[in-house]
C-alpha cells in the first residue's frame, strides 16, 4: 500500500515533465533522471524493461556503466517520490500510480467518456468533456526531455492524439451550430498543417452553414491548389463529394437535416477482425496482410468499416471511412480520413505519408505491409 505522500503524487507529461505532491512541484533531478521518470510515466502501470529504459534514455550506444547508472537514478527517484512508487518488477521497473493521477491517462479517460456521451446523443456534454480533456495540456508534450531518444516516437504520438481530439471538438461545435465561431480556428490550423483534408472539409462545411457558399467553394479550390502544388495530387473523394454537395445545396449539409448528424466513433474492444477484399485491378503496388492476403492497389482505394470501402476492415477500432491510398509522385500516398483512432506507418502516427516499399501500415488491429511491384 502506498503511503499518504505517495498516494498524493500527480504526474504530468502533457507539457514539461512535472510531478506534484499535494499541489507542490518536486525537484526530480538531472536530464537522465527526468527522462527515466518520463518514460515510466508514459507507460504508467506497465513494466518497462531495463533494455527499453536504457535504449530510450541513452540511445543505441550506451556507456559500459549504463546498468549501474540506471540503478543509481532509480534509487534517487525513490528518495524523491517514495519507495513504493517506482517498483522493481522483472524485467525492469513499473510506475505504480493510479490512472487518475497521471495526466495522459486522465486525458484518454475523459476522451473515452466524451465519445460515449456523443454516441448516446449528448452532444453538448460530449463537447464539454473534450474541452476538459484538452485543458489538461500545458504545452508541447515532454517538452523538457526531448533529447531522450524515446521521445522521437512518443512526442508525435501524443501530439497526434491531441490533434484528433481538437478536430473532434471542432466537429461537435459545428454540429451544435457554432460553425461561425470555429472558422478562425480552422484557418489557423491549416496555416500550419495545410495538407489535412479533414480540416479543409470542416472549414468548407462551417463556411457553408454560415451562409458563405462561395467562400466554401473557394476553400475547396485552395485545398486543391495546395495539394497539387505541394504533393502533386488531387483532393480525395471525401472533399470532392463535399464540393458537389455544396454546389447543389444538398439538404444533408443542413445542420437540422437528419443525415447531417455524424455517427459517433466506436471504441469497443473488437473480436478477431475479418478482412473482406473486393476485386481491384493491379496498378504498381500492393498491401499484404499479416495472414498473407494481398490487396492490389488501383487508382484510389479506401480502407474502413463501411461496406462500400475497397478494403473492408471489420474491426471496431477502425473508422467507417478510415484512410485512403491514391497514386502520387510515382508511388502511393496514404491519407488518414480523420479517423478516430489514427493511422500508423512503421509505428508512428501520420495524417499522410508517401509509402515506401516495406512500410508497415497499422489501422486498428490490422497490419498491412506495402510492397512495390
Amino acid at each position: 500500500m502506498p503511503t499518504d505522500g505517495e498516494a498524493n503524487l500527480d504526474f504530468a507529461i502533457l507539457g514539461p515533465l512535472e510531478v506534484r505532491r499535494g499541489g507542490r512541484p518536486l525537484a526530480i533531478g538531472g536530464p537522465k533522471a527526468r527522462a527515466i521518470l518520463a518514460l515510466l510515466i508514459l507507460e504508467a502501470g506497465r513494466v518497462v524493461s531495463n533494455a527499453r529504459l536504457i535504449e530510450g534514455v541513452w540511445g543505441e550506444d550506451p556507456p559500459n556503466s549504463v546498468q549501474a547508472a540506471l540503478q543509481v537514478h532509480i534509487s534517487n527517484l525513490r528518495k524523491v517520490l517514495g519507495a513504493g512508487v517506482v517498483v522493481t518488477r522483472a524485467p525492469g521497473y513499473l510506475l505504480d500510480a493510479a490512472p487518475e493521477r497521471v495526466d495522459h491517462l486522465r486525458f484518454e479517460a475523459a476522451v473515452r467518456a466524451a465519445r460515449a456521451q456523443r454516441e448516446q446523443g449528448a452532444t453538448a456534454a460530449a463537447r464539454a468533456g473534450l474541452e476538459a480533456a484538452l485543458a489538461l495540456w500545458r504545452g508541447a508534450p515532454l517538452a523538457d526531455v526531448t533529447d531522450a531518444p524515446f521521445t522521437d516516437a512518443a512526442v508525435p504520438w501524443l501530439g497526434e492524439r491531441r490533434s484528433r481530439v481538437a478536430d473532434e471538438l471542432i466537429e461537435l461545435s459545428i454540429d451544435l451550430g457554432d460553425h461561425r465561431q470555429v472558422i478562425a480556428d480552422l484557418e489557423a490550423t491549416l496555416a500550419t498543417t495545410p495538407h489535412r483534408e479533414g480540416v479543409w472539409a470542416q472549414l468548407m462545411l462551417a463556411l457553408y452553414r454560415s451562409g458563405r457558399q462561395a467562400d466554401a467553394l473557394t476553400a475547396f479550390q485552395r485545398a486543391r491548389n495546395t495539394l497539387l502544388d505541394d504533393l502533386g495530387i488531387e483532393p480525395g473523394g471525401e472533399l470532392r463529394r463535399l464540393e458537389t454537395a455544396i454546389l447543389s445545396h444538398d439538404p444533408s449539409l443542413d445542420a437540422s437535416h437528419p443525415a447531417a448528424a455524424k455517427a459517433a466513433p466506436t471504441h469497443a474492444v473488437s473480436p478477431v477482425p475479418v478482412t473482406t477484399v473486393k476485386a481491384v485491378s493491379v496498378r504498381n503496388g500492393r498491401l499484404v496482410s499479416s495472414d498473407g492476403t494481398e490487396h492490389a492497389l488501383t487508382d484510389a482505394i479506401t480502407l474502413g468499416r463501411n461496406p462500400d470501402c475497397t478494403i473492408v476492415l471489420t474491426d471496431l477500432l477502425v473508422s467507417r471511412r478510415h484512410a485512403e491510398i491514391r497514386p502520387a509522385l510515382g508511388g502511393h500516398l496514404l491519407v488518414d480520413l480523420g479517423s478516430s483512432n489514427g493511422t500508423l506507418v512503421n509505428g508512428l502516427p501520420t495524417t499522410q505519408h508517401l509509402l515506401q516499399p516495406g512500410d508497415l501500415v497499422t489501422i486498428g488491429t490490422h497490419e498491412l505491409r506495402y510492397l512495390s511491384d
